[in-house]
């Protein structure tokens, strides 16, 4: 027996397609295309710093660096990359994609080797490298607290 679609954006459904329609065009219809507008409303979120785009200055470049990790031969350019400094700007940034319909990719340090913080639809890659303070380590309890842009290494070395 065949799974229910699973209901998502404004009434957009995983695994239901109209009749002839191809699964990219399933996609097409929940995600948005980034725009311009887009664009200038991030930079008043968390300021024009922090987000990198084709139009900033070395842009094009450092947008390529957010296309990868360290996964070989798998490269996927976002529309933009926001570099988040507290939890607060990521709330504000994920409700700002959900809202307009943009994919977000949450990333950390890039380091990865498995290919799971790629931005594979595009949007927005939502650094989060700047959020990576060890919070707490307790060697009595076994226990470190970290931001999500900790390098492991960096916590291995810290304990």
């Amino acid at each position: 027996m065949a799974e229910e679609p699973t209901e998502i954006f404004a009434g957009a459904k995983i695994g239901a397609s109209p009749e002839g329609a191809s699964e990219q065009d399933a996609e097409e219809q929940i995600f948005q295309t980034f725009t311009a507008r887009h664009l200038e409303e991030l930079r008043m979120l968390v300021g024009a710093d922090r987000v990198v785009a084709d139009d900033n200055e070395n842009g094009a470049e450092a947008l390529e660096a957010y296309s990868h990790d360290f996964t070989e031969d798998l490269h996927f350019k976002p529309s933009v990359a926001v570099l988040a400094r507290s939890a607060e700007e990521v709330s504000k940034v994920l409700a700002f994609a959900t809202r307009e319909r943009i994919p977000a990719t949450p990333r950390g340090a890039g380091t990865g080797l498995s290919g799971a913080a790629l931005p594979v639809r595009g949007g927005i890659v939502l650094s989060l490298e700047k959020m990576n303070r060890i919070l707490e380590i307790d060697t009595n309890n076994l226990m470190a607290v970290g931001e999500p842009g900790v390098i492991t290494e960096v916590l291995q070395n810290a304990v």
